[in-house]
């Protein structure tokens, strides 16, 4: 079934959520990080949540209208595709979060189609914290496009060259980490951010639907590079983040190693642009075309 493009626009409101210390303790916890900013103290206010903890509570708002019939979305083949997130401000325990989501667009692809969401969180007091573009692609007949075609030709022997172009990697290696995953991390992250899909829970639901086994999350893959760029590029101050993007491109197997490289982009007007990209031990691509701005102010 496609998707409908009369829901083009269609806006979904009024999804409130009360941030507690509890939730995001729990949340960075599960992705494994230990900066104090997150676990014992940011300012003389206590602590504030990590940036990427946005996708706590905006889980219901992007999930709504994944199940809108009137948008008909096929769950059952869909890919998380790319994640770009803006932070306007940090959160913090007590903040009454409102948010909505809005559907931005559809488009057809030559193995699918994407749907593209936008949600809007604010604060109490009315600000901005984090806008966040999902996009989603609903798997279809697959049919070969230029890229694939130019891989097959290229061969075995070449294809590494095909894959780093593909990461977007551009030289200037500011920083590379690897960090090795936990083999219960996919348990620990469904409960923090409510994400129970059971191709993250269950190896035989995995297995049923083509995959080698249970998977981590995508987002706890991109929490986990947040955590490099923070560590390393923003002297562990989380407000120094201001936009993240990427694009998902491969799996990561609970207990394999990820290695994220970050790279200088631009620098101008107290901000750095980065580019950055993720893949396993296994030397598989899991994140590409990345790229997060840093205030350097």
């Amino acid at each position: 079934m496609a998707l409908n493009r009369d829901a083009i626009g269609k806006e979904y409101s009024g999804f409130e959520w009360d941030v507690t210390k509890e939730r995001i303790m729990d949340y960075t916890r599960a992705y494994g990080d230990d900066n104090p900013a997150f676990l014992e103290n940011y300012d003389d206010k206590g602590i504030v949540a990590p940036p990427m903890f946005a996708v706590v509570f905006q889980l219901e708002p992007v999930m709504t209208p994944l199940f809108d019939q009137d948008v008909g979305v096929n769950m059952m083949k869909l890919v998380h595709g790319e994640q770009a997130m803006k932070f306007h401000k940090l959160v913090r325990p007590g903040d009454k979060v409102l948010s909505k989501c809005v559907i931005l667009g559809m488009e057809e692809k030559s193995s699918g189609e994407l749907l593209e969401l936008e949600v809007t969180s604010t604060d109490q007091q009315g600000e901005i914290l984090v806008v966040s573009n999902g996009v989603m692609f609903i798997r279809g007949k697959k049919k070969k496009d230029k890229s694939e075609v130019a891989e097959e030709k290229a061969g075995k022997k070449d294809l590494k060259a095909w894959e780093e172009k593909e990461a977007g990697f551009t030289g200037g290696l500011l920083l590379e980490r690897t960090i090795v995953t936990d083999k219960d991390q996919p348990d620990r992250y469904s409960q923090a951010s409510g994400d129970m899909n059971p191709i993250h829970l269950d190896d035989d639901f995995a297995r049923s639907v083509g995959l080698p086994g249970r998977i981590m999350h995508g987002l706890c893959t991109m929490a986990i590079c947040q955590k490099v760029l923070i560590d390393g590029m923003c002297d562990r101050d989380p407000a120094r983040l201001k936009s993240f993007k990427v694009r998902f491109s491969g799996m990561v197997v609970p207990g394999e190693g990820i290695t994220t490289r970050v790279w200088k982009v631009e620098e101008k007007s107290g901000e750095m642009a980065v580019g950055l990209d993720a893949r396993t031990s296994e030397d598989n691509y899991v994140i590409t075309k990345a790229d997060a701005v840093i205030s350097t102010g």
